[in-house]
């Protein structure tokens, strides 16, 4: 009802029966958006823990058996090492007492064979004969010792022969579990892709499948788990590869030759009540984006949303399509958000009866541009205006700790981005194209 009890028919803005239909269609977008990032942490989740840990557990293992063995091996050595002088001592004195042992028996037979014994050379023959005997002894402990030396040479040998088969064969099993996982990885973005091409109730079905997979239980990541994708993870375009030649041109326009613009687009906007608007020049006029900015600026400065008269109305749209079609020409996205506004906006209200009233919004004038069938450039002024946001929002600090930024950005971007769909879909756009546009 408006004023005074009077009825009001709104023509170009959305009803709310109008509006089931584009939100279905955003909340379908949403949920797909969600139902990638699900996906995502999922494939995460699933592929963690698995691959890295058990092998560091055994590379670790492995490697403490190893250093055991060098340990018991530097010992050895060192046994060895200290045997083989003692032998080489031994062998010294061997020989000397050997060399001393002939003579004393070379005297003994002389003395023998003279029937002569000294009790002195009886006493030197018992010492040689002992000392020989401490020789023999030692020269057996010495080969015992090389003989166990040797064992645990050849035992080390086989231990180290036998770790290097474990590492090798680890080795293989560790790049036949990434192959693995590799593959069922691809499986898993093929079903994925599917599976949100076609129906998103089996995601459900898809993750359980995924969970019990062997192959992806075995290859898992080390990233941290987290409840959704992080903000500063989005691949936004730094700003100076969006900037074009106009824009530079724009921005070297003298203040004076500004003006000089400015009041030729205002004189256009004065006379929307006239029969006298050049529709072909103020075309022409479009194709520089000055113009189109102040077109802009002065469309959003109108002081009240209500037209005073249908002829008005007709002549804005005309002009605003004018903009839309030097926007489209030029792929200038920076005006389309502020352009949709102003049209949802301003409206001219005809009394149909004494008790009602039709209202007629600006977009009504403009849903045949063709604008509306080029998905790029509003896909890049959805992007310039995430982008926005994302440069220019800011926490109170007295709610910094309160508050999770990612997830407050998070639920910004998605309602922008249902802002847009719903008013894209009320323009006709086809789905397909609007899918195209979230998909990027």
């Amino acid at each position: 009802m408006g004023q005074g009890g009077r009825t009001q028919r709104v023509f170009g803005s959305p009803r709310d029966k109008d509006r089931i239909p584009f939100e279905s269609i955003c909340k379908s977008i949403i949920k797909k958006a969600e139902n990638e990032a699900y996906q995502n942490y999922e494939l995460v989740e699933s592929l963690k823990n698995v691959i890295y840990e058990p092998l560091k557990d055994k590379v670790r293992d492995y490697s403490e058996k190893i250093e055991s063995l060098d340990e018991s091996f530097d010992d050895h050595f060192k046994k060895l090492k200290q045997s083989k002088e003692k032998l080489i001592g031994v062998d010294s004195n061997y020989n000397h007492y050997s060399k001393q042992l002939t003579e004393a028996m070379k005297k003994i037979e002389y003395k023998s064979s003279n029937r002569k014994v000294d009790f002195f050379d009886d006493k030197l023959f018992s010492s040689l004969n002992s000392k020989m005997k401490t020789v023999d002894t030692t020269a057996k402990e010495v080969e015992s010792k090389t003989l166990e030396l040797n064992e645990l040479v050849a035992k080390y040998k086989e231990d180290m022969e036998s770790k290097i088969i474990d590492l090798e064969k680890m080795e293989g099993d560790r790049i036949q579990a990434i192959v693995d996982a590799l593959n069922q990885m691809n499986i898993f973005q093929t079903n994925c892709d599917m599976n949100n091409k076609y129906d998103s109730n089996n995601f459900n079905q898809e993750v359980d499948d995924i969970k019990t997979d062997q192959a992806v239980q075995e290859c898992k990541t080390l990233y941290d788990p987290a409840p959704m994708i992080k903000i500063e993870s989005y691949d936004f375009q730094q700003y100076d590869e969006l900037i074009t030649h106009e824009d530079i041109e724009m921005n070297e326009i003298p203040e004076q030759e500004e003006q000089k613009h400015r009041e030729v687009i205002q004189s256009y906007v004065d006379k929307i009540e006239e029969d006298t608007l050049d529709f072909t020049k103020f075309e022409e006029l479009m194709d520089m984006k000055i113009n189109r900015y102040l077109f802009v600026t002065i469309v959003n400065k109108f002081s009240k949303p209500s037209l005073p008269s249908m002829k008005a109305h007709n002549n804005l749209s005309k002009l605003i399509n004018c903009c839309l079609k030097g926007c489209d020409k030029n792929a200038d996205s920076e005006y389309l958000k502020n352009l949709m506004i102003a049209a949802s906006e301003i409206y001219y209200d005809e009394e149909e009866e004494e008790d009602s009233v039709i209202r007629t919004y600006i977009t009504e004038g403009i849903r045949k541009s063709s604008i509306w069938e080029n998905s790029a450039i509003w896909g890049k002024a959805i992007f310039k205006d995430f982008r926005d946001i994302l440069m220019k929002f800011k926490i109170p600090k007295d709610h910094q700790e309160e508050v999770n930024k990612d997830e407050v950005l998070r639920n910004v971007f998605f309602n922008r981005l249902q802002f847009y769909v719903e008013k894209l879909a009320y323009f006709d756009m086809e789905e397909e194209l609007l899918l195209k546009i979230v998909d990027k």
